[in-house]
């Protein structure tokens, strides 16, 4: 069987979110999803630090869908890694 795997250029990060509900129903991904930013790197600094500090500027860029200050599905997507656990939730959002 083979490996599939995802790269998912994000900004709001709503195609991830899908992504992951996917393979909380069962879809196979194996091969992993890669999220692609561009300068404006929220999701970035996100999943690499757990910090979504919100950048002095955004810059304008060719994939102007990506150019996002504040990823409205980071809460989601924390939801979804604390298993739909809404005290950890608001525990790991606040921290």
């Amino acid at each position: 069987r083979e490996h599939v795997g995802f790269s998912i250029p994000t900004g709001a990060a709503g195609h991830l979110t899908a992504g992951i509900i996917a393979m909380q129903m069962g879809l196979p991904i194996k091969g992993g999803m890669h999220v692609a930013t561009n300068n404006n790197d929220i999701m970035h600094r996100f999943l690499s630090c757990g910090t979504a500090t919100v950048a002095q500027s955004c810059l304008r860029t060719l994939s102007n869908a990506m150019d996002i200050q504040v990823p409205y599905n980071i809460e989601r997507i924390v939801n979804l890694a604390s298993g739909r656990n809404g005290k950890l939730t608001r525990e790991w959002m606040s921290s």
